[in-house]
């Protein structure tokens, strides 16, 4: 027996009422939060972060107990704190150091610091990025774990906080043009993994840090790197493949066991 062709108008009319509802609701929940992001309600909806997986950290082999490596010549103007080793190669100019930091004038140690601070270089270049920060405003961002990039060069004009939720965390920075971090600028580390949180920054070109600059990372630049006054490196160092790294009044900690663990 046939069903009558009211009831299977019915039935097909249910199932596009139920698909409709469907689709606006789900377009009801995407608009506010859209609106409550825009409204300046931050206290209780704030967005939050994007989470993604924290990326393995680059093997910086003997490049590890290094403060400074240059291609051409380290030097310093005025009192800086260097805790690590000092390094030139295939220069041999360094200057303005105190006589008790350890300095490599193109030697073996130097030579082969240099040529794992590329491996590490390029081992963070192929590393698949998880956001682009291109057209970002990053004044007062948070950012979790993860790999992070830009088209061409990236200018922080204030502090961009990292939230490192364990002791393994890691953030990555594709910057394929030039880094400048404007004076006081730089990255903050909170959580409770803050402590052992690690921070790389791949620069294609040159680095810049303007005055009292704060970066608790590894930057690895192709080319050069210029620290100003009152920059501080915490758990960081700086390594030029090509170019000179020049400091005044800068501080820079690195321990050798801080890379890869």
């Amino acid at each position: 027996m046939r069903s009558p062709p009211a009831m299977k108008s019915r039935a097909v009319h249910a199932v596009v009422v139920t698909i409709v509802v469907t689709i606006v609701v789900g377009m009801g929940v995407s608009m506010r939060a859209s609106s409550a992001a825009d409204d300046g309600s931050h206290d209780a909806q704030a967005p939050q972060p994007a989470a993604y997986a924290s990326p393995a950290r680059p093997a910086l082999g003997s490049a590890e107990t290094f403060a400074l490596l240059a291609a051409s010549r380290v030097s310093n103007v005025g009192p800086s704190t260097l805790v690590g080793d000092i390094g030139v190669s295939p220069g041999t100019a360094i200057t303005g150091m105190d006589e008790s930091v350890r300095t490599h004038r193109d030697d073996a140690s130097a030579a082969e610091a240099q040529l794992d601070a590329r491996h590490a270089f390029e081992a963070l270049e192929r590393a698949p990025c998880d956001e682009d920060l291109s057209l970002r405003d990053l004044a007062f961002a948070t950012l979790e774990p993860g790999v992070y990039c830009v088209r061409h060069s990236l200018e922080l004009d204030g502090m961009v906080r990292l939230a490192a939720d364990d002791e393994h965390a890691t953030f990555v920075f594709q910057v394929p043009g030039r880094l400048t971090t404007r004076d006081g600028a730089g990255f903050e580390l909170v959580g409770e993994g803050a402590e052992r949180a690690r921070v790389f920054v791949q620069v294609g070109e040159s680095a810049f840090f303007g005055d009292g600059s704060v970066v608790p990372a590894t930057v690895i630049a192709g080319d050069s790197a210029t620290l100003r006054a009152g920059t501080q490196m915490m758990k960081g160092r700086v390594l030029a493949l090509s170019g000179a790294v020049s400091l005044e009044g800068s501080h820079i900690w690195v321990s050798a066991s801080q890379g890869t663990r």
